[in-house]
C-alpha cells in the first residue's frame, strides 16, 4: 500500500510540475500524503489547493481530516464547517465533524452530526458505526447495538462493527452474544488483538467463567493483566473524498486512531466498562 501511495505522489508531483496552478493535483497529492501518514505535507498541499481554488469543498474536508489525524480538532471543525457552508448536503463533512466533536468529548453534537450524515446518505455505513460508538460513550448500549447492527447489514465484513457490538453485548451481560461477535471479528481480522482480549473477558465472565478459553485468548496478547471489565476500543471512521469516489484512507480508520488506542489501553472509569 505504501508503494501505491508513493507512486501516486510521484504522479501528482509530475502533474504539478506540468501545471503548477491545477488545484486538484495538490488536493490529490495531499490526500495520498494523508493516507501515508504524512499529515504536515498533506496540509501544505491542501493549503495550496485552497489558495488556487478557495471554494474547492473537498479540500476543506481533506484538510480537516488531516487536522483530525494530528489531534487538532478545533482546526478540523473549522474546516468541516467551511465544507458544510460550501455544500450543506456534504454527508462526509458532517460525519467527520461528528468525529471531531466526539474526540473533544461533545458527544451530543457528534450524534447530531452523524444523524445528519445518515439523513443525507441512509446507506452511510461509517456514520452508523460512528454513531454507535458515540452511543456507547454515553452508556446507551441498546442504541449502540442497533447502529452496529445497521453497519453490519450494510457491510457484513466490517470487523470493527462486530468487535464494538461485542463490547456492547458484554456491557449488557450477554456474554454468549458478545463471544459470537468477537468470534466473527476475529474471523474477519485475525490481527486485531483487542478482539481476542474482549473474547477472553467474555469467556472469563460467562456462566461462572470459562477460564481455559479465556487464558487461551489472553496468552496471545501483550496487554497488561486483564481486569474483569472490558476495555473499550472505540474507533471513529473518517471519510475523505476524491473527485469521483469517496474512500476511507488506508484502512478506513484514520480518525480517532490514537484516541482509540488510549481508550483500549486504559481501565475504563465506569464499572460497566464503556468508553468515555
Amino acid at each position: 500500500m505504501k508503494d501505491d501511495y508513493d507512486r501516486a505522489i510521484a504522479d501528482f508531483s509530475r502533474a504539478i510540475k506540468l501545471d503548477p496552478k491545477y488545484a486538484r493535483s495538490y488536493y490529490n497529492r495531499g490526500h495520498a500524503r494523508h493516507n501515508k501518514g504524512d499529515y504536515d505535507r498533506a496540509i501544505a498541499d491542501f493549503n495550496r489547493a485552497i489558495e488556487l481554488d478557495p471554494k474547492y469543498v473537498y479540500v476543506y474536508n481533506g484538510r480537516g481530516a488531516a487536522w483530525s489525524s494530528k489531534g487538532d480538532y478545533d482546526r478540523a471543525i473549522a474546516d468541516f464547517n467551511r465544507a458544510i457552508e460550501l455544500d450543506p448536503k456534504y454527508a462526509d463533512a458532517y460525519n467527520n465533524r461528528g468525529i471531531a466533536w466526539s474526540n473533544k468529548g461533545d458527544t451530543d453534537r457528534a450524534i447530531a452530526d452523524f444523524n445528519r450524515a445518515i439523513e443525507l446518505d441512509p446507506k452511510y455505513v461509517y456514520a452508523f458505526y460512528n454513531r454507535g460508538n458515540a452511543w456507547s460513550s454515553k452508556g446507551d448500549d441498546d442504541r449502540a447495538i442497533a447502529d452496529f447492527y445497521r453497519a453490519i447489514e450494510l457491510d457484513p465484513k466490517y470487523a470493527r462493527a462486530y468487535y464494538n457490538r461485542g463490547l456492547a453485548w458484554h456491557n449488557k451481560g450477554d456474554y454468549d452474544r458478545a463471544i459470537a461477535d468477537f468470534n466473527r471479528a476475529i474471523e474477519l481480522d485475525p490481527t486485531y488483538a483487542y478482539s481476542y482480549y474482549g473474547r477472553g473477558l467474555a469467556h472469563e465472565n460467562n456462566k461462572g467463567g470459562d477460564l481455559a478459553s479465556a487464558l487461551t485468548d489472553f496468552r496471545d496478547l501483550s496487554l497488561p493483566t486483564p481486569s474483569r471489565r472490558p476495555r473499550h476500543g472505540c474507533r471513529f471512521v473518517l471519510r475523505t473524498a476524491n473527485e469521483s469516489h469517496r474512500q476511507c484512507g488506508d484502512d478506513a480508520e484514520h480518525a480517532g486512531e490514537e484516541k482509540g488506542r488510549q481508550i483500549a489501553r486504559q481501565n475504563v472509569a465506569r464499572s460497566s466498562g464503556r468508553c468515555r
